[in-house]
């Protein structure tokens, strides 16, 4: 725990502002694979263990499971109690709660949270499987192709890597720490009315007994589904920083194909084109498509989580007589969850988008490219034996060109949401489109 309160403070230091160029990118993630051990896998593993397949299978390296996951099943009986026995005299009801916190309808809270905490647990045992099985992508690029992939990143990149990812962080960092701040507030709240209910005779003494692990499950569960949702989703902004950088710069190498004209640097521009945008495209759609094995999965845990928190901040608001601090941080939360999963898309839709533009410059010199050819054959009227093998020669590589731009335009450039949908602006858009009168509808028909 204090390696990570570490880690956090260090994020708060303003580092982003500071300029150094002597880190190395494996050392500036080495934070985030602190944070993503603890809130994603749960785990106490280095990366070389994963890298050498010799993660030790001893209660030292699952002791964070077993504790952090009775915390989580511990708190969604004791809630799922509340709602299914809503009149005992073990545990408060909704309604007690409702009276702390000056709120009305609280029971949509606790069945989000508990519709959160299984989903929380889904990914937990996603991520476990993955990283006792040696198959997570994160892990395999983190710990296999990014020392390499480091050596051919220019310094200017690099510098732009390192000051986007620190704001990053210092951003989400501060917003989980706002987070944290607000939980411990509640969870005191829910305390102190707890005792004064007990002391004025509301509630008996096996309540107030039962009262108090709840009150503290419920804030520590807030700060940790927090945590991994703002703090984790931090290590995933890093790769598509990379990854968009990457493909903004073959955008920029496909624009200047256009840029040639004369005939006799057309074996230059085939040499750039073949030797440098090609292999690059493939290696980057393949590092792309390799991630996606887990981001899938993982946007999808996301897009469930989005689509939940603001039905629930939608109902509960409309339920609200007077808002005050405790049902204004609960919407706020819902919100920023929502506000939080949206822009994550707008950046993945960024990917398709200059995959596309690469594609229009690459085709659009093609066509050039084949034009000049067809009249330059028509124009010569004798041909020799050279002549046909730089012909044939010519005509290969255009078939292999063609190829390549007929496999790239459906190639799917980017990440998916599980099996729905492939993230890109049209389906952003179309997302918002929807999410804006189906929030409304559902106000509406609320409130009526």
């Amino acid at each position: 725990m204090s390696s990570i309160l570490n880690v956090i403070r260090r994020n708060l230091s303003f580092s982003f502002m500071r300029r150094n160029d002597d880190v190395s990118i494996m050392e500036m993630l080495s934070d985030d694979f602190i944070l993503s051990k603890f809130y994603s896998f749960r785990m106490n593993f280095s990366l070389a263990e994963y890298r050498y397949h010799r993660i030790k299978k001893t209660y030292e390296t699952f002791r964070p499971s077993i504790w952090i996951t009775i915390h989580t099943w511990t708190l969604i009986l004791l809630i799922t109690s509340i709602v299914i026995w809503p009149e005992n005299d073990f545990i408060v009801d909704s309604k007690f709660f409702e009276q702390i916190l000056n709120v009305q309808k609280f029971d949509l809270i606790i069945v989000e949270l508990i519709v959160l905490s299984l989903i929380e647990e889904w990914l937990w045992l996603f991520f476990l499987k993955e990283a006792t099985t040696y198959s997570c992508s994160f892990l395999d690029f983190l710990a296999h192709e990014l020392p390499v992939y480091e050596t051919r990143i220019d310094l200017k990149m690099k510098r732009y890597l390192i000051r986007y990812h620190s704001f990053t962080k210092f951003i989400t960092t501060f917003i989980y720490s706002t987070v944290i701040l607000w939980s411990m507030f509640l969870c005191i709240l829910l305390l102190y009315f707890t005792f004064s209910s007990y002391m004025d005779d509301n509630i008996y003494f096996i309540q107030f007994i039962t009262s108090i692990p709840i009150s503290i499950l419920i804030g520590t569960n807030i700060i940790y589904m927090s945590g991994q949702f703002f703090i984790s989703g931090t290590f995933f902004f890093f790769f598509l920083i990379l990854f968009r950088e990457k493909i903004k710069q073959l955008k920029n190498l496909s624009t200047t194909l256009l840029q040639y004209h004369a005939s006799e640097s057309q074996y230059f521009v085939k040499k750039i084109f073949w030797s440098r945008f090609h292999c690059e495209y493939i290696i980057l759609y393949g590092k792309i498509s390799r991630i996606n094995e887990s981001v899938s999965v993982i946007l999808l845990a996301t897009e469930t989580v989005a689509k939940s928190a603001i039905m629930t901040s939608c109902v509960f608001y409309s339920q609200q007589i007077k808002m005050v601090e405790s049902n204004t941080f609960l919407v706020a939360i819902l919100i920023i969850v929502f506000l939080y999963v949206n822009i994550m898309y707008m950046c993945i839709a960024i990917l398709p988008k200059y995959n596309e533009q690469c594609l229009q410059s690459i085709l659009r010199w093609l066509i050039r490219l084949q034009w000049r050819h067809k009249f330059s054959n028509v124009q010569s009227k004798q041909s020799t034996f050279y002549d046909r093998i730089v012909q044939r020669i010519r005509w290969r590589q255009t078939l292999k060109s063609n190829l390549f731009i007929q496999a790239t335009v459906n190639n799917r450039l980017g990440f998916t949401c599980g099996h729905m949908f492939h993230i890109n602006k049209f389906k952003f858009t179309e997302l918002i489109m929807l999410n804006i009168p189906y929030i409304l509808m559902l106000y509406k028909h609320v409130t009526r």
